[in-house]
């Protein structure tokens, strides 16, 4: 694409088009991405995760389009790169420096203590780097809660409760289902009474 056209799309940015914003960044999604695969790698094996990666270039995205001046700069793709890299830069630099160490030890005061060299006993506990098991045991467990809640609700109090984590109102729920305020309230009661009994 001719770099009058990415300006184009800019201009129609800055006068409240919604698929502007959209088209530029699919537009130097390439770009984007050729710029994580080359950051991504280190000599000590520390990778940034690529999707925070794509959060921060869209946010560099935005504020590149308000900093950049036309007449000025007449190059945004040089410009947009310049300040991506040297966000990348940054936040491999911040998240290098406070990483989590490969282990950390516990001291447990209440262990027996040696006899001859009167230390406590030390435990190293090593970390896993991959906390996808977390991840899973959450979502089991927030299953089966919410197994347990729907056990206790009738047909039309589980409808309610569908659409309320939706994030429908109070207004569209009863309009939908077609049925009263004051039911869609006691229901909501019920709800609530069920959520605080598991707990």
């Amino acid at each position: 694409m001719r770099r009058k056209n990415v300006n184009f799309w800019i201009y129609l940015f800055f006068i409240k088009d919604e698929e502007a914003f959209s088209y530029l960044r699919k537009h130097y999604r390439a770009m984007v991405n050729t710029i994580i695969c080359h950051a991504n790698v280190s000599r000590d094996g520390h990778q940034l995760n690529r999707w925070d990666m794509l959060a921060i270039a869209d946010t560099i995205l935005l504020k590149c389009l308000y900093w950049f001046q036309i007449r000025r700069q007449r190059n945004f793709t040089s410009f947009y790169k310049q300040v991506l890299l040297n966000e990348f830069k940054d936040t491999y630099r911040i998240s290098y420096r406070n990483r989590m160490p490969e282990y950390y030890q516990h001291v447990y005061l209440d262990s027996k203590v040696n006899e001859e060299t009167r230390d406590y006993y030390v435990e190293q506990t090593y970390v896993s780097q991959d906390p996808t098991h977390e991840v899973v045991i959450g979502s089991i467990m927030a299953k089966n809660y919410l197994d347990q809640v729907l056990a206790q609700l009738n047909p039309m109090q589980k409808k309610i409760l569908s659409l309320r984590i939706k994030g429908y109102r109070r207004i569209d729920i009863c309009r939908q289902l077609k049925i009263s305020p004051q039911r869609h309230d006691y229901a909501v009661r019920k709800i609530k009474k069920c959520l605080q009994e598991i707990l």
